[in-house]
């Protein structure tokens, strides 16, 4: 079992702070869930996340997670069943925590979820 405690810990001695530990971690555990989906060909990382992990510069640290899904829907069911196919550590469990947002920006239409 992993102790996220301790990871959280690791983080912030390289420079996070709490929030941004604690986000970054939940980023990368995600990632490595998408990583090992069988949906990881339907799914592109953009915004902070990537802009971190190309500079490696804490100080664009994000607390979300930014995806584009290909060939796959965004309807709720679908955004539900994705995270299920997620191969997260055992113990670890993903749920969405408020309401769902529909995002309609001048060349995209997306949702907003909130996990914990």
């Amino acid at each position: 079992m992993i102790n996220l405690g301790k990871l959280v810990e690791d983080l912030k001695q390289m420079g996070y702070n709490e929030a941004n530990a604690q986000a970054r971690l939940c980023q990368d555990i995600i990632l490595l869930g998408i990583s090992k989906s069988r949906l990881m060909k339907n799914v592109t990382v953009k915004g902070g996340v990537v802009m971190r992990s190309l500079s490696k510069d804490i100080r664009r640290a994000t607390q979300d997670l930014d995806i584009d899904f290909l060939r796959y829907s965004i309807s709720d069911d679908s955004v539900r069943n994705f995270i299920e196919s997620l191969s997260l550590e055992e113990g670890l469990h993903i749920e969405i925590t408020k309401p769902i947002i529909e995002l309609r920006h001048k060349d995209y239409r997306g949702k907003r979820y909130t996990f914990a």
